[in-house]
């Protein structure tokens, strides 16, 4: 491994030329090997390296380690925390997520997915409202 943070993310050390942590070696190897289940997600040497837009961001961590998850989101997600977003590109993303949600993952959607429903429209309708009075002044 290269990558500086990306060893140190994984246990990797270079003074031993070998994994020093099980745990983070475990999962690295997870994300390297595929499984009866699951392709590995890191395919190919440039895989590795786009790691490096993703560790150290907690998100897009969590995103990584998701198996439901492609490695392109926790890539998108690493290198969003590391510009500034415009307001309207936020907009565009989130409806374009939320648009991609299909019936059959729709019927798939527990109770506690209800509450993380109403707290999206809540947020909307104050952004709504903000962006209302804005408009007024």
């Amino acid at each position: 491994m290269a990558l500086p943070d990306v060893r140190t993310r994984f246990g990797w050390s270079t003074e031993k030329n070998s994994f020093s942590d099980i745990e983070k070696a475990r999962q690295f190897f997870e994300l390297i090997c595929s499984d009866d289940k699951e392709e590995p997600k890191l395919k190919t040497y440039g895989d590795v390296r786009k790691l490096k837009s993703v560790v150290g961001h907690p998100r897009a961590e969590d995103s990584l380690f998701n198996p439901e998850e492609p490695l392109s989101e926790a890539i998108r997600i690493g290198e969003q925390g590391r510009k500034s977003v415009d307001a309207s590109d936020l907009l565009d993303e989130a409806k374009a997520s939320l648009a991609s949600i299909g019936i059959l993952q729709a019927q798939k959607l527990r109770p506690k997915d209800l509450v993380v429903i109403n707290e999206l429209l809540s947020l909307l309708e104050q952004l709504k409202k903000n962006v209302a009075s804005n408009k007024s002044k």
